[in-house]
């Protein structure tokens, strides 16, 4: 464009992305916001036991023995997925939830139009985590199958699936396994390595948000939304696979978020009708 004064072309270009009806200074002020959030879900979930002590581990484990016809499902999956390059595959893209976590909120709060979505897309995270992350930890408070033999819990019907993964990692990355170890070192010295790391199996966590990015992104791109699908239906796979969750962890995730995406939308359509 060649201006006179590219300078202040900028400036004027850039001035209502700055403003109070951009989105720039809400954006930073929603990331701000989600930050201290999750420092605070991060200091609730380290709390947990100290409020409810792990008690559900053998309840959840007969009701995914029950649901799934009298076998487990780390069971029913092993014959597919234990195999080395599988598992390490499904062990990279559970450990890449934390960048789909980290992009859904920084699309969310700077490119995402201010609208109904991106105020239903908000304020569902805060209410998933918020009741499935905190209140119903606390309620369900459980560390998990890779944990049931250190919880003094016996027979352990995790012990082939977690020989399995320790054989595995001898000759494929299975980086689960090492924060399985400090997760538990940190749990058994009451926290005093890292006060904001704690053990909370269910809801999974993992699987509420992956259904919530699915959900965002319903209506864009048909590959961003098989992108969200194929993550989702992996990460999945690896909360069962690699020992972090019980079936039944995700199976409330899901209707955990679910419920809250719907709550939100009925919120962000009233919000944004009255602010319009």
């Amino acid at each position: 464009e060649k201006p006179a004064s590219p300078a202040r072309a900028l400036f004027a270009s850039v001035r209502p992305y700055l403003s109070a009806e951009g989105r720039l200074l809400p954006g930073v002020l929603m990331l701000l916001a989600i930050s201290v959030f999750m420092a605070g879900f991060a200091s609730l979930k380290a709390s947990i036991t100290f409020i409810q002590p792990f008690a559900w581990d053998q309840a959840f484990d007969e009701w995914d023995r029950i649901l799934h016809f009298g076998y487990r499902p780390w069971e029913l999956l092993q014959p597919i997925l234990g195999y080395g390059p599988v598992t390490a595959f499904i062990n990279i893209n559970y450990n890449f939830w934390f960048l789909t976590l980290t992009m859904y909120w920084l699309h969310f709060a700077f490119a995402e139009r201010p609208g109904v979505l991106r105020t239903q897309a908000v304020a569902a995270f805060m209410l998933t985590w918020s009741v499935g992350g905190v209140l119903l930890a606390i309620v369900f408070s459980s560390a998990g199958p890779c944990f049931y033999s250190l919880l003094g819990l016996a027979p352990d019907p995790y012990a082939g699936l977690m020989t399995y993964l320790r054989t595995t990692a001898e000759s494929w990355p299975v980086w689960a396994l090492g924060l399985q170890d400090a997760l538990w070192a940190n749990f058994a010295s009451n926290g005093v390595a890292d006060a904001t790391k704690g053990i909370s199996a269910m809801p999974s966590m993992h699987n509420a948000q992956c259904l919530l990015l699915v959900l965002a992104v319903w209506n864009k791109a048909p590959i961003i939304r098989n992108l969200a699908i194929g993550h989702g239906v992996l990460v999945f796979l690896g909360s069962i696979h690699l020992g972090w969750h019980y079936a039944v962890d995700a199976y409330l995730a899901f209707v955990i978020a679910g419920i809250a995406w719907i709550a939100a939308g009925w919120f962000a359509r009233r919000w944004e009708k009255a602010t319009a």
